[in-house]
């Protein structure tokens, strides 16, 4: 996928809407005990970090499934941004083709770019699961898929990727 392709898919997507859209970006609720215990094991162990990236290039610091992160969004620059969005690519390595949760900590929009294009989100999970602000599900192939995430604020966001197994 090149730069320009990867811009082209994210200005038809931050341009739609869909039945998550309010999940995507104001997914809040009561803090409560994580009713999803992969998720919640998985987020207790130590945060990695990784760079930030603006475009599908240099995934040789890729990071890994079941380990949680923290990146930091940057201020979005190109022509597939909002003004004042802020934004960031993420590598991850996935060993198996699957379903997948994409977990964070803020409330942000998730979104996987596979090098096929854009995944679809599958399904919004977005309470049960404190300090978790919000998951995406995907079903993904096996190598480096690219987290992305978009907000309205500059900051680090923790985020996880991990298989659905329940």
């Amino acid at each position: 996928m090149t730069p320009k392709s990867l811009a082209v898919g994210l200005v038809a997507l931050l341009a739609s809407t869909g039945a998550c859209v309010n999940a995507q970006m104001h997914a809040r609720g009561a803090a409560q005990a994580c009713t999803l215990p992969d998720v919640a094991a998985a987020w207790a162990l130590p945060r990695a970090t990784l760079p930030t990236r603006l475009d599908t290039v240099g995934a040789e610091q890729a990071g890994d499934v079941g380990r949680p992160y923290r990146g930091a969004l940057v201020p979005c620059g190109g022509p597939h941004c909002k003004p004042g969005q802020f934004f960031g690519l993420f590598p991850v390595r996935v060993l198996m083709p699957g379903r997948y949760r994409v977990a964070v900590d803020v409330p942000v929009w998730i979104d996987v770019v596979t090098p096929s294009g854009l995944a679809d989100g599958l399904m919004c999970e977005h309470t049960g699961c404190d300090p978790v602000r919000k998951i995406m599900q995907f079903e993904l192939k096996a190598g480096v898929q690219w987290v992305s995430l978009a907000g309205p604020r500059p900051g680090d966001v923790g985020f996880l990727v991990l298989p659905v197994r329940d």
